[in-house]
C-alpha cells in the first residue's frame, strides 16, 4: 500500500470537515441573534399567560430555595409598580424534566401555572397534565399544594389519571414557586 493511498483520502476528509465546520460556524453566527430574540419572545409570551394582568416584566433573576435555583421575573403593572412575580422551576417527572412557570401575585396567590415542557412524559397519559383541567386547579389559591388521587378540593390537587409522577412534578414546581415567592418577599423586607 502506497503512502499516497492513505494521505489523499485523509486530506480530502480533513478538507471536507474543515469546510463543514466553517459553514456551521457561519450559520451559527448569522442565526444566533434571531434565535435569542425568538427565545426571549417565547419566554415573554409564557410569562404573559402565567400573569395575564401584568403589563411588563422585569429582568430574569434567580433565587436559591432548598438548594434549587429558581428563576423569576417581577410582574409589573402599566405604571411599573410591582404586582407579583413569575417563577420557573424544574422537577423530575416520569420520563424526564417537567418545567413549570407559575405566576404569583403580591399576596402569594397563584395566578396561573403553565407547563413549559414535559417532552419525555408518556403521550396520552403524563402529557395530559398540560391540559387546562389539571393546571387550572392551582389558580387563585395560595398553597402549598398536595397531590390526591381523586376528589381534590382547596389545596388538594387531583392528579391526572395514571400519572402520579408527572402530576407530582407539576405540583412540586408550583410549590417551589411559592417557596421562592416567600424567599424573595423575605429578602425585600
Amino acid at each position: 500500500m502506497k503512502i499516497k493511498d492513505l494521505i489523499v483520502p485523509a486530506l480530502a476528509l480533513f478538507l471536507i470537515c474543515l469546510v463543514s465546520s466553517f459553514l456551521l460556524a457561519g450559520t451559527n453566527a448569522v442565526t444566533k441573534d434571531r434565535i435569542a430574540q425568538t427565545q426571549k419572545a417565547q419566554a415573554e409570551s409564557s410569562r404573559k399567560i402565567a400573569f395575564e394582568s401584568a403589563a411588563s416584566f422585569g429582568e430574569e433573576q434567580t433565587v436559591d430555595v432548598n438548594g434549587k435555583q429558581i428563576s423569576y421575573t417581577a410582574a409589573l403593572d402599566e405604571n411599573g409598580a410591582l404586582i407579583g412575580y413569575v417563577f420557573t422551576s424544574v422537577n423530575h417527572g416520569y420520563g424526564g424534566d417537567v418545567k413549570v412557570m407559575t405566576g404569583v401575585d403580591d399576596t402569594g396567590t397563584v395566578t396561573r401555572a403553565v407547563i413549559l415542557s414535559m417532552d419525555n412524559e408518556t403521550p396520552g397519559l403524563g402529557q395530559n397534565a398540560s391540559k387546562e383541567e389539571f393546571w387550572s386547579q392551582f389558580s387563585e389559591k395560595t398553597g402549598p399544594f398536595v397531590w390526591v388521587k381523586s376528589g381534590g378540593e382547596g389545596n388538594n390537587i387531583t392528579g391526572v389519571t395514571s400519572t402520579s409522577f408527572t402530576s407530582r412534578a407539576v405540583i412540586a414546581g408550583v410549590n417551589d414557586a411559592l417557596d421562592a415567592f416567600a424567599a424573595v418577599k423575605g429578602a425585600e423586607q
